[in-house]
């Protein structure tokens, strides 16, 4: 004869199976899309290396014409507050590509027109824009422009960002930012909490404009031509 404690035990571990396959985790329901599945072991990235846009703790890409006053969502002038301001020296660093060669900043030695954009892998609005800012750095680069790229992905990311890079055949430099605990060399000296974003340096080794967040493209064309006196 069956022992009856068995059976129930039995019961009880079918029933609790059936209701993970069916339900998930606790709570219910599977994964919403863009939740993050981690492994046993694994710890959530902090915003700057996992996430784009936006303040820390905040929701990512404020798109342009997003109500303002709302607390959920910032607006763009909030995303783009803790970048150098406009009118600071561009701070200079010396980071390197991928593969190791030298890349870096230094408006002293080698002045603006620059323009600098910080981005990411994970970060979708990087991807969809970075062809766009590689033409536009081909259009203006007869007048003057240099184009910069710093990736903020780190550098077990190394080689994914390259086979990106590769792919797309960008035609602009990308450097590999360092990262001393939890200090980014270039990103934090230029006040960057999210990507893309992207600064113009003028001739006089200032920064001229900032931008946190989605392009709008007639706007950077016009502050292109007022860089370079267009």
């Amino acid at each position: 004869m069956t022992n009856p404690s068995f059976v129930n035990r039995f019961v009880l571990m079918a029933v609790a199976t059936l209701a993970f396959a069916w339900g998930g985790p606790a709570q219910g329901g599977t994964p919403a899309q863009g939740d993050v599945l981690l492994q046993p072991g694994q710890e959530a990235l902090p915003l700057l290396e996992r996430q784009d846009c936006g303040p820390a703790g905040a929701d990512p890409c404020p798109k342009p014409g997003d109500a303002s006053g709302s607390e959920s969502k910032p607006t763009q002038a909030s995303a783009t507050a803790g970048l150098l301001p406009v009118g600071s020296p561009a701070r200079p660093f010396a980071l390197s590509d991928p593969d190791g060669n030298p890349i870096g900043l230094d408006a002293k030695t080698n002045p603006g027109p620059v323009l600098l954009i910080f981005w990411s892998l994970f970060c979708e609005p990087c991807k969809e824009e970075l062809p766009f800012l590689d033409e536009m750095g081909q259009q203006y680069a007869p007048k003057g422009l240099r184009v910069l790229t710093v990736n903020i992905d780190g550098e077990n990311m190394a080689k994914a960002a390259t086979r990106y890079w590769q792919m797309n055949r960008f035609g602009f430099p990308m450097a590999m930012d360092r990262k001393d605990g939890n200090k980014f060399e270039a990103a934090d000296a230029y006040g960057v909490t999210g990507t893309p974003s992207l600064f113009l340096i003028g001739r006089d080794g200032t920064v001229r404009w900032n931008h946190a967040g989605r392009l709008d493209p007639e706007v950077f064309r016009a502050e292109l031509d007022r860089l370079l006196g267009s």
